[in-house]
């Protein structure tokens, strides 16, 4: 049968040889500081603090913590916008379309559901071992799992006035809001980066099926150490 290990190197060496095959580069985009933005997506108490409604995830997603104050901090010292980009809704949901009737009940016990946590103001608070600068950084609150589509979120309007053209993805959950938005920003024109370190998933393998997808399709995939070399070059 083989490992989860085995199966995922296999499919990787599948992504990298159909890459090969139609004659991509290893990496399509460059960080360009006067032209580049970091996002950061949900890191929420609601989704990281056990009793908010995603228990399963927050081990998860203090795990990329490091990596992405690392990576807000050589930004900003490279001139590059740190975005931060929260979930906020109301309490019954009727500014969340769809997406709570996936998800009426809490995880492991915790009390309150996903929808209650990103309706409470401490549950939208971002998580406190985040680096975040009042003073420089932009927060961004959006409506749907992509920050881009429309009436989600000011984030495209944000980005063209500043003049950005390609954006660092950050943030959780992997597969669901980051993969969203990095597909609607690719299909709008954005160069994108989604870092491998720096989001997240509870499930491993839904991890990994993203980062193939977006280097099948839609972004470069880069490590931390990737761009900070890069923008520190």
């Amino acid at each position: 049968m083989g490992s989860l290990t085995e199966h995922l190197a296999e499919a990787w060496k599948q992504v990298e040889d159909r890459c090969r095959s139609h004659g991509r580069p290893e990496r399509l985009f460059r960080v360009e500081a006067d032209k580049t933005a970091l996002l950061v997506i949900d890191m929420q108490r609601a989704w990281m603090e056990p009793g908010w409604g995603w228990g399963e995830l927050f081990m998860k997603a203090r795990d990329i913590v490091h990596n992405i104050n690392r990576l807000a901090k050589v930004c900003r010292l490279r001139g590059v916008p740190v975005i931060w980009i929260k979930s906020v809704y109301k309490r019954d949901g009727s500014d969340a379309g769809l997406w709570p009737l996936f998800r009426p009940k809490s995880f492991n016990g915790d009390k309150l559901t996903p929808l209650e946590g990103l309706s409470d103001p401490r549950g939208t608070e971002l998580w406190s071992e985040l680096d975040v600068d009042e003073e420089k950084d932009l927060v961004i609150v959006k409506k749907r799992f992509s920050a881009f589509i429309k009436g989600s979120s000011r984030l495209d309007a944000v980005l063209r006035k500043m003049g950005i053209n390609t954006i660092i993805i950050t943030g959780i959950v992997s597969n669901v809001c980051c993969e969203s938005t990095a597909r609607d920003a690719m299909m709008l024109g954005y160069r994108v980066i989604f870092v491998s370190d720096a989001t997240a998933s509870p499930n491993e393998l839904l991890h990994q099926t993203t980062l193939m997808n977006m280097k099948l399709i839609f972004a470069d995939v880069a490590t931390t150490s990737d761009v900070v070399s890069e923008l520190n070059g």
